[in-house]
C-alpha cells in the first residue's frame, strides 16, 4: 500500500519538532513567511488600484523592473525591508509594526556592554 501524500515528511516534520526549541523556530519561521507573503499581497493589490504596472512600481521606486516583478510574482519571497519599505512609499502605503496580541512577552538577551561602559 502506497504511503500517504507527505507521510514520510509528516514523519520526519513530527519527530523534529517533538523539541520544543525546534518547534519553536518552525513556527516563527513559519509566522515569517506567512507575514512576508500577507504583506506582499496587499502591496500588489494596492498597486493594482492604482492602475500601476510592475514595471512603472519599479521605474518608481528606481528599481530594475525584473526586481519588482520577483518581489511581487515570486513563490519564494525574501524581500529586504528597504525594498518594501520603498514600494510601500511609492505606493502611498505605510508600514506598521505592532504586537500580535497583549500579553505576548519577548525574551530578549542582556544589551552588549562596551569595555568603557
Amino acid at each position: 500500500m502506497a504511503e500517504p501524500r507527505g507521510g514520510r515528511w509528516n514523519e520526519i516534520r513530527a519527530r523534529r519538532l517533538a523539541d520544543p526549541a525546534a518547534g519553536e523556530r518552525y513556527e516563527r519561521t513559519r509566522r515569517t513567511v506567512a507575514a512576508i507573503r500577507e504583506t506582499l499581497m496587499r502591496v500588489d493589490q494596492a498597486r493594482a488600484r492604482a492602475g500601476l504596472t510592475k514595471a512603472e512600481l519599479a521605474r518608481r521606486v528606481g528599481a530594475n523592473p525584473a526586481t519588482v516583478r520577483r518581489l511581487l510574482s515570486s513563490g519564494q519571497h525574501n524581500p529586504t525591508l528597504k525594498t518594501v519599505l520603498e514600494v510601500c512609499d511609492a505606493l502611498g502605503m505605510e508600514v506598521t509594526v505592532a504586537p500580535r496580541h497583549e500579553g505576548v512577552t519577548v525574551s530578549r538577551t542582556q544589551p552588549r556592554t562596551t569595555a568603557a561602559g
